[in-house]
Formats: C-alpha cells, sequence, structure tokens
C-alpha cells in the first residue's frame, strides 16, 4: 500500500444503538425468565406460570437475536479507506488490481397506494472484484458520493477506466 487519500468513516450509529437495546432487552428478559421459573410462590398456578416463561423466552430470544445481528453490522461496517493503489474496508484490503468496476445506483422505494411517489430512496456504491464477489456500500452507513468520486478517481489515476 502507498499513500493514503482520504478515509471515510461510518456516518450511522444506528445499529449501536440497536445493539444495546437489544442487550439490555436480552438481560433483563433472561433474567426475568430466571425469576419467573424458579418463584413458583408469584401468585400464579402452573399453567399460568409456564406461559408466561414461554412468552418471556420468545421476547429474550428475539431481543438477544435484535443484539447479535445489530452488533455483526456493527462489526462489518469499518472505516473504507482509500490508497493509491489499494481500497480498504474494515480490516479487509482489495488492491485495484481485483477491482473489475466501481458504480453506483439508486434505490428507490415507490408507495403501494401511489407508485409515482417515492417513499425512500437509498444510493448504492457497487464495486465488483475480479472473481465475481460485489461489494456493496449503502448512504444509510456511509456518504456515498464523495466516496464514489474519490474512490472513481483514484481508480482511474491507477490505470483502469
Amino acid at each position: 500500500m502507498s499513500n493514503l487519500i482520504k478515509t471515510f468513516e461510518p456516518v450511522n450509529s444506528n445499529n449501536s444503538d440497536w445493539f444495546y437495546i437489544g442487550l439490555s432487552l436480552a438481560l433483563i428478559l433472561w433474567g426475568l425468565l430466571a425469576w419467573v421459573l424458579k418463584n413458583k410462590r408469584a401468585g400464579l398456578d402452573h399453567k399460568q406460570r409456564m406461559l408466561l416463561s414461554l412468552l418471556v423466552f420468545i421476547a429474550a430470544i428475539t431481543s438477544s437475536g435484535m443484539a447479535f445481528f445489530s452488533g455483526w453490522a456493527m462489526l462489518k461496517t469499518g472505516t473504507v479507506k482509500i490508497y493509491a493503489d489499494t481500497l480498504e474496508i474494515g480490516s479487509r484490503q482489495y488492491p485495484f488490481d481485483q477491482i473489475k468496476r466501481i458504480s453506483r445506483e439508486d434505490d428507490r422505494q415507490h408507495s403501494i397506494v401511489n407508485p409515482s411517489v417515492v417513499k425512500s430512496s437509498t444510493e448504492l456504491l457497487f464495486i465488483e472484484l475480479q472473481n465475481g464477489k460485489l461489494l456493496v456500500l449503502s448512504s444509510q452507513d456511509y456518504q456515498t458520493s464523495p466516496l464514489f468520486n474519490s474512490l472513481k478517481t483514484a481508480f482511474e489515476n491507477y490505470g483502469h477506466d
């Protein structure tokens, strides 16, 4: 790797918020489940206690999954660094020799009631590698316009079209 051209940090901390919410809920619900199963004098008969423990178990599994997948997304969304001959996303490095094509596309979600109305729009940056692998960076996580311009300029300066 040669000199660093530009660094892009993730702009959205939404995953970290959901991670901590899910983790907090999971800990509370797993503790509540242990208390419901252990405490037989809670004023509930056996069937009610088992039904309550089933509902708490389902909520605890759901919140644990929310924490796990949000944490996983946080780990996958790393800093993007553009060097003169390499692209680095998180801890992974992609030399420009391995990159086949760079493009961007606007993904629009239309209204069900009125298809001519766009409800939301997300810009996606596609990086296609020589081995067929496709890397996708979203405007929900990065500033894709300046990232695309910097990457395209570095890629063209390296000798690719």
